[in-house]
């Protein structure tokens, strides 16, 4: 399973497992259980929430049936992660509470790992900035330990970069673009080394933002172009907020103004579509809307911003990558 998602074989490794859940002896059993929680974590990674949320309800059932608590953590965790995506947030933090109990009642450091910085996430998103500091420092240890009983499968030098990367969200939430570049710049060294596309785009996403603020738009350019192409190569969505909000911040900063607007219309479209934006995104768009909008004059604003509501996304954000002004 983590070959799968490490290397994103989503669409392919949902092919291959369905074909598992045929077999006779695949009917109501822990094996059952394990490859619906590995189906809906290839969903959840290509953002079909829809799609991994019943997948995860039938696993988290089969397991309490079967009293295998180590797949209700899984299932819990998957649980809470589907609802912080959907913004449903004292849900996921009910979920994640309880899937940590289960964790820790086992010793599971990876587990324990996981759930506590998923909690730094949620807190992060809300915008707890305090709190998601505490949950993701209470993370590392166990952290460590996991990787210390695994380091003969690991590459030397090897650090996770998860507690790094969220270290680095809530720099670059807080506006400081420097530290937020500097910890992003790590992870994805981390994710390179480890080979994990299914992060390596996210990782490129952030940097094509940050680079964008601190006067870089070539860097940021070529970090947007890479996170495009693998998340294409995996079957991931391009046309969603994560691309075209780098690709709006990138048009901005190098004074691209009718593009950024064009972009913060097709955004708007977009996101009628996708889950609720999450409070620091939302914060986040409000914030890049007043600039454009101040800079380019009201008028021009909502000219270009109705066009790029009816615009292709992917061919703005081609226009992004190569530039070029906007109109449509």
């Amino acid at each position: 399973m983590y070959f799968l998602t490490q290397r994103g074989y989503f669409r392919e490794g949902r092919e291959w497992l369905e074909q598992v859940l045929t077999l006779p002896e695949a009917a109501a059993t822990a094996d059952r259980a394990a490859v619906l929680r590995c189906i809906a974590k290839l969903e959840y990674r290509r953002s079909n929430f829809d799609a991994a949320l019943p997948l995860l309800e039938e696993s988290l059932s089969l397991c309490r049936a079967l009293e295998d608590e180590n797949g209700v953590a899984e299932c819990l965790n998957g649980l809470g992660n589907d609802a912080n995506a959907r913004g449903n947030f004292a849900d996921a933090q009910r979920y994640y509470e309880e899937s940590l109990l289960y964790y820790r009642k086992h010793g599971h450091d990876a587990g324990i790992a996981q759930l506590l910085l998923n909690l730094s996430v949620t807190s992060c998103e809300q915008g707890d900035w305090e709190i998601a500091a505490r949950y993701s420092l209470e993370s590392s240890p166990f952290y460590s330990r996991h990787l210390e009983k695994t380091k003969p499968t690991n590459k030397p030098g090897y650090v996770e970069p998860l507690p790094i990367a969220q270290r680095a969200r809530i720099a670059y939430y807080q506006g400081d673009f420097e530290r937020a570049k500097a910890l992003f710049d790590e992870t994805l060294y981390y994710w390179r080394l480890g080979n994990n596309r299914a992060f390596i785009h996210m990782a490129l996403i952030e940097l094509t933002k940050v680079s964008s603020w601190l006067g870089d738009p070539g860097t940021a350019r070529l970090n947007l172009a890479e996170a495009i192409t693998e998340r294409r190569e995996m079957g991931i969505e391009v046309g969603s907020y994560g691309p075209l909000s780098a690709a709006a911040i990138l048009s901005f900063a190098e004074g691209r103004l009718e593009l950024a607007a064009c972009l913060l219309g097709v955004i708007d479209a977009v996101i009628g579509k996708e889950a609720p934006l999450k409070p620091v995104e939302r914060s986040e768009l409000d914030a890049l809307t007043s600039e454009v909008r101040e800079a380019l004059g009201e008028a021009a604003f909502v000219i270009a911003a109705g066009e790029g509501l009816s615009a292709n996304p992917e061919d703005l954000l081609t226009r992004a990558v190569h530039g070029g002004d906007a109109a449509v």
